[in-house]
């Protein structure tokens, strides 16, 4: 027990030798490599600041998709209801489609400028890039759906204008009469649904008379 008793102040004494002999061999004017706690503090106050940006910048995206659905749902529930409606109507309601399309467009491609941007400052992060990686999976995935509903809608679309198209020349060959053998403005009326005054008026006809192949005008049914 001596032995031990003895021995604890000549070691005391060499540790104190061996570290006071090495502050005082550090150069003076280099401080000792030592991370404060109110830089530690700081470094975490940056951190939390950095991911709070990233992830109001992802709930923007977030709103930017629940946008770009309300304008897909309102575009197919036109061209659903174009269907059914009367000409004038429907190439009215093909204005507000192109002008909602337009609108759909900009907004995927802010999206896809947005997500390239953030994607970007992650870069800088490689432990926060990898915990945002799936997120940017899904916002991409959503991204080539939403592109594919724009095709399809600009599909249906194009189906409803040449419909339209048809429509008119169908349209044009009908309100045309070319007046046959026997014919008289009373038949000619009669037959389509029309009076004879109505035929006057929209031919411009001052009298009754009309001759073989001369061409009429019919009045909209």
């Amino acid at each position: 027990m001596q032995y031990f008793y003895s021995r604890k102040p000549v070691s005391l004494i060499f540790l104190a030798l061996f570290f006071g002999g090495e502050v005082h061999a550090r150069p003076q004017g280099i401080p000792v490599p030592m991370v404060s706690v109110q830089q530690m503090r700081s470094d975490i106050s940056e951190l939390q600041r950095y991911v709070t940006n990233q992830e109001v910048e992802i709930h923007q995206i977030n709103e930017k998709f629940l946008t770009i659905e309300t304008i897909v749902d309102a575009i197919r529930r036109q061209l659903s209801d174009s269907s059914s409606a009367h000409k004038e109507q429907l190439q009215f309601s093909n204005v507000s489609i192109e002008t909602r399309m337009a609108s759909l467009e900009r907004t995927v491609k802010g999206i896809v400028a947005d997500i390239h941007i953030l994607k970007a400052h992650l870069n800088d992060t490689s432990s926060l890039q990898s915990d945002y990686k799936q997120q940017f999976a899904k916002y991409e995935k959503l991204i080539s759906s939403q592109n594919q509903n724009i095709e399809k809608m600009q599909t249906a679309l194009k189906s409803v204008m040449e419909l339209l198209q048809t429509s008119d020349e169908s349209d044009s060959a009908d309100l045309i009469y070319q007046v046959k053998p026997g014919d008289s403005l009373e038949k000619i009326a009669n037959t389509h649904g029309t009076t004879v005054k109505a035929l006057k008026d929209l031919n411009q006809l001052s009298i009754d008379r009309i001759k073989i192949g001369q061409k009429l005008k019919l009045p909209p049914k």
